[in-house]
């Protein structure tokens, strides 16, 4: 058993349409970028690893307003 804490970069944006006099339509990507965890994933015996990992998220909403 083992944990490490490592820094995360969270990097991101997003573009809002209006769909309608009323409605908004909104589209969000996301990265978050870490170093790579060499305590807690272990690599197969061998071999190194090293650099950064990284997950982008997609996000997408409807807004209404009256």
């Amino acid at each position: 058993r083992s944990n490490q804490m490592e820094p995360v970069i969270s990097l991101g944006g997003g573009v809002k349409f209006n769909i309608s006099r009323s409605a908004q339509l909104r589209i969000d990507i996301h990265d978050y970028v870490s170093p790579f965890p060499k305590n807690v994933i272990a690599p197969a015996g061998g071999s190194k690893i090293s650099g950064w990992v990284q997950d982008f998220s997609v996000m997408a909403g409807l807004s209404f307003s009256l």
